[in-house]
């Protein structure tokens, strides 16, 4: 069943969209230009997500104001303003903090401010040069990776930025990596909750099965916590996956976010076992 809702955004426009069905989700999806389609918007309606689209600064700060998100999807071809900048990173923290998931990607990664690589589980980013190379999943292959985990990337779009290599924080999962040198393109943290893209900002394939590399990345963040494997249900399957992100200190095996792999974990992962999928 769908409703109409509207956000005001801005001082004075109020946006009216329909509201989150799939999943009983809230989605928002914030994009610096004025398209929502190719590739997120597209991954989205794949996989029968409808969402909140804003595109400003103030925007993006309003809409992070208004209601809790279960997902964001930050999509960025530029930075936020420097008058913004704070204001959204402590909105971001404060939505993953409180169990929310965030999908992000931006130019300029290597440059941030203060504050924004603590909270995408990151200690630094590599500015990334032409030629570029392609994305293959870092094993053990993640089940945020959909399909063989391989594509790739072209030369010719949006340039001076091409994309970062991302330098993963402590406790954080290399989920995807450039092919010529290894080095990480998607990062995992907070339990699984933050995803970060390095790779140029609008350089993967959207469709597809499920939506295609994206779809997948937004399947993982909208799961129900106890389906590891992805396939709507809870069952004996799970904790064979909860066992072997364990036994190699994946940062969603720390389900009580202690920065540690103890019995505590498997009991956190049991309670949410026993709530199911709804």
């Amino acid at each position: 069943m769908k409703f109409v809702r509207c956000v005001f955004v801005g001082s004075a426009a109020a946006m009216c969209v329909a509201a989150v069905t799939a999943r009983g989700q809230e989605v928002l999806f914030s994009n610096s230009r004025d398209f929502e389609t190719f590739p997120i918007g597209s991954a989205l309606s794949d996989l029968g997500i409808d969402h909140t689209f804003v595109q400003t600064n103030q925007q993006t700060l309003d809409a992070l104001r208004s209601q809790p998100w279960d997902l964001v999807v930050m999509r960025r071809q530029e930075r936020f303003l420097p008058g913004f900048e704070a204001d959204v990173l402590a909105e971001l923290e404060a939505h993953v903090a409180a169990g929310g998931r965030l999908h992000f990607q931006m130019t300029d990664l290597e440059n941030l401010p203060d504050g924004w690589y603590d909270l995408l589980g990151l200690e630094g980013a590599v500015d990334l040069e032409l030629p570029l190379s392609d994305i293959e999943f870092a094993p053990p292959k993640h089940p945020s990776v959909p399909g063989g985990g391989f594509h790739a990337l072209r030369d010719d779009t949006f340039p001076p930025d091409y994309g970062d290599a991302l330098v993963p924080g402590v406790g954080s999962t290399v989920t995807q990596r450039f092919v010529v040198d290894q080095r990480p393109s998607t990062v995992l943290s907070r339990s699984g909750r933050v995803l970060v893209n390095g790779q140029q900002w609008d350089n993967w394939f959207a469709s597809g099965a499920a939506g295609g590399t994206i779809g997948g990345q937004i399947r993982w963040l909208l799961r129900c916590p106890a389906d590891l494997d992805l396939d709507g249900a809870a069952t004996l399957a799970d904790f064979l996956v909860f066992q072997n992100l364990f036994d190699r200190r994946d940062t969603v095996a720390d389900v009580d976010g202690d920065g540690a792999w103890t019995v505590f974990d498997f009991l956190a992962f049991l309670n949410q076992f026993e709530n199911g999928c709804r």
